[in-house]
């Protein structure tokens, strides 16, 4: 049997400087290359930043910067010096500015829209400015998503879509067959919580007149892809760009944090699936170091 080994972290949204948070989950990434590498396993470890969005816009606008000075100010001189003085031993750092993730995202764009996977509609419902996703009722705490600091708001407009729900029933058919696909099991439960209602279509682009800081939608440049649409295909064209797809997806392990279990355990997959990609080998969910006050370190909290 071939020792392969393909890790990610999640990549980090570069709004803000690191935090602790941050670092937890690198030095627990950075261990398992590490381990892997010892015990003869041919690894990739991969991280990087998420760099699109309507958050970084804003944040840029109030650093008084463009959102281009800002992201390379951000990934440049603040996450890659940190892991670079902690010895995370990454073999590749991928932004999601670069020119070779950018190809990459408009060529599964391409490939889901001719699958007939994506339609334009008006939508309305409650936004989390915070998470940048539109969320249901059920996943609010007191009014607010676990994590936010602010209400989700009503927001109304035409986007793409692309028909998530339509995979729904293959992807609990597949957890059924791949019981160690989410790790731990309490998460796996969660998500098989999620899939038991209609889980609807995800919104994947956002107006450029609105949001102008994306990837331009291959087929209409009046609108840019939703930050995680564009956020988690850098799992795969970091290996795609290099030429080591076929050597390495079979084996990926992607580690997560709890508050982004949904984008990965349930957008993730029906992307793939959709896309004709093979879906990944593991997904590893951890908790959060909690500040004083209980809630999760966050770089908008300070």
């Amino acid at each position: 049997m071939s020792k392969v080994f393909y890790e990610t972290a999640a990549i980090d949204y570069a709004n803000a400087a690191p935090h602790i948070g941050h670092v937890y989950e690198k030095i627990i990434c950075d261990f398992l290359a590490r381990f892997h590498r010892l015990d003869g396993y041919d690894t990739n470890f991969v991280t990087g930043t998420d760099e699109h969005g309507e958050k970084i816009a804003r944040a840029a606008k109030n650093a008084g910067q463009e959102p281009q000075a800002f992201v390379d100010y951000v990934s440049e001189q603040l996450f890659q010096p940190a892991y670079q003085r902690l010895l995370i031993s990454y073999d590749d750092y991928i932004r999601t500015t670069s020119e070779r993730h950018k190809r990459y995202v408009q060529e599964i764009l391409r490939k889901v829209y001719e699958a007939g996977d994506i339609y334009y509609a008006e939508y309305e419902g409650l936004y989390s400015v915070g998470s940048e996703r539109f969320v249901t009722e059920k996943e609010l705490v007191n009014g607010i998503l676990p994590g936010d600091s602010e209400p989700p708001i009503l927001r109304k407009e035409a986007n793409y879509f692309f028909r998530m729900e339509k995979y729904r029933p293959w992807l609990l058919e597949y957890l059924a067959e791949h019981p160690d696909l989410i790790q731990p099991q309490a998460y796996r439960n969660e998500v098989l919580e999620m899939l038991k209602e209609p889980i609807g279509d995800l919104s994947i682009s956002r107006p450029k007149d609105r949001v102008p800081w994306g990837i331009p939608i291959p087929w209409d440049e009046n609108h840019v892809t939703y930050v995680w649409f564009d956020a988690l295909l850098a799992y795969v064209s970091s290996l795609a760009s290099r030429g080591l797809f076929e050597k390495y997806w079979p084996f990926a392990w992607h580690v997560i944090g709890k508050d982004i279990l949904k984008p990965h355990a349930v957008f993730w997959p029906t992307m793939l699936k959709s896309a004709g990609l093979p879906i990944y080998k593991r997904l590893v969910v951890h908790g959060h170091i909690l500040a004083m006050d209980g809630r999760k370190m966050g770089k908008s909290l300070g």
